[in-house]
């Protein structure tokens, strides 16, 4: 292939462009043109700018699973760099009988936590049926980076989301968690006698639960003005001054917190002591 006599002069001047033989130069180039990176995911990144959403609910069938209602991806917002997958479901935590009708009533807002704080999961609505059984409707999601999406990459990614779902809620999956037991123990320290009668005194004392009481696996957490507050099975109050964006007892923040250290947790005796409830929820 021959060159124009322009373009071999270039290249000749570039060889040395003033530098010692051996070293080299510095040779102007024009801008590159666009690189253009073809649309992943058989254009799934394309459907869901477009929509905003893509209905994948047939394709969670092969789950084998009716507790699965629907499957989708979305796209919040068009200029976002990540697509959402949403796994949504329809649970019944009392399947296997395991709590009692006042046990469901009393505690929905717990199992609702529960199961918010295991699957890092939206809870939509629990609604309590007369036979004893529930219905939790809750959604699961995963972030896929848009240069990651693919079908194969969706479908990884809903399996991982419902896989561990499956696991968990069965009591009988070898080597997994069972969210069952969990929620056990947040009824044994809602229904704990000391831990009862400790919100009563707080309130009685203090006058003020700032949100609803939160119950976790040994403790129960709610606002008490500016400070987190914690009830322990022993009954001792405790609370920490932690940062408002955490001070929430709804969340998981403050469970993170105490288990990162970076809050003093307190121990606090109220100016007067209430007499002991034994246990009855006047106050809590």
């Amino acid at each position: 292939m021959t060159i124009s006599s322009d373009a071999a002069q270039r290249r000749e001047a570039s060889r040395g462009n003033g530098t010692t033989g051996g070293q080299f130069g510095h040779q102007q180039h024009s801008a590159p043109a666009p690189l253009t990176i073809a649309e992943p995911g058989d254009g799934l990144l394309s459907k869901a700018r477009a929509n905003r959403e893509i209905d994948l609910t047939d394709d969670a069938r092969g789950f084998d699973d009716e507790r699965v209602s629907m499957m989708t991806l979305m796209k919040y917002d068009p200029a976002d760099t990540d697509s959402t997958l949403v796994l949504d479901y329809s649970e019944n935590p009392n399947w296997d009988k395991r709590f009692t009708h006042e046990q469901l009533q009393q505690h929905d807002l717990l199992i609702a936590d529960a199961y918010s704080d295991w699957f890092d999961a939206d809870v939509d609505d629990f609604e309590y049926q007369e036979d004893g059984d529930s219905n939790l409707s809750l959604s699961l999601t995963a972030r896929i980076p848009d240069e990651e999406l693919s079908d194969e990459t969706v479908g990884q990614a809903a399996w991982n989301l419902h896989a561990r779902f499956a696991n968990e809620t069965d009591p009988g999956t070898f080597g997994a968690e069972y969210i069952g037991a969990e929620i056990d123990r947040r009824i044994e320290t809602a229904e704990n006698p000391n831990v009862r009668a400790g919100i009563h005194e707080w309130t009685s004392n203090r006058g003020h639960a700032g949100v609803g009481v939160t119950y976790r696996e040994k403790a129960a957490y709610f606002r008490g003005g500016d400070h987190l507050v914690k009830i322990d099975r022993d009954g001792h109050h405790w609370r920490a001054h932690i940062p408002i964006e955490l001070n929430n007892a709804r969340g998981r923040e403050f469970d993170q917190a105490e288990a990162d250290g970076k809050y003093e947790w307190i121990r606090h005796e109220p100016a007067e002591t209430a007499a002991r409830t034994n246990g009855l929820p006047e106050g809590a």
